[in-house]
């Protein structure tokens, strides 16, 4: 026969296992979304100001100047909801720290804290995908541009 403390010691190192675990994913999910913000910050502004720059090479008239112009505004698009990002991502690190420290207060009174999600989280969500399908967009689009210039310029 077991004792009981065997059991419970099980438990709480299976259960100290899992959280570990779930820490550790977590930190992974979060260091892949730093990665994507940073890649589409630094991506989108480094073409865009390629773009810019090399705009006036471009010999005239412009064949499908609405791909370069749908691109600009696509990177622009980008950068700035990337930086929405951020701060969406500010205020639903301080909406749990603000939950946390209720739980906390709570289970001091012994009162179980009640269950509702971060409303910033679905936004956080939202505009990160934006960026990317904005970025995804706004390469789409100057390639666009650039076959149709490179083309008329072949043409000549």
């Amino acid at each position: 026969m077991s004792e009981p403390g065997l059991d419970t010691q099980h438990v709480l190192r299976k259960f100290d296992y899992l959280v570990a675990q779930k820490s550790s994913l977590q930190s992974l999910h979060v260091d892949h979304w730093k990665s994507h913000d940073q890649a589409i910050l630094t991506l989108s502004s480094a073409i865009l100001g390629l773009s810019f720059a090399f705009s006036n090479q471009v010999p005239r008239p412009l064949s499908a100047s609405w791909a370069l112009y749908g691109a600009w505004i696509a990177f622009v698009l980008a950068v700035i909801s990337t930086l929405v990002s951020f701060r969406l991502g500010d205020a639903d690190a301080l909406w749990h720290i603000a939950n946390l420290d209720r739980q906390l207060a709570r289970i001091r009174d012994e009162i179980p804290p009640p269950e509702r999600p971060s409303s910033y989280a679905k936004h956080l969500l939202w505009v990160n995908n934006a960026s990317g399908v904005l970025f995804a967009v706004g390469l789409i689009l100057l390639l666009v541009f650039t076959i149709a210039n490179l083309n008329v310029g072949a043409r000549k």
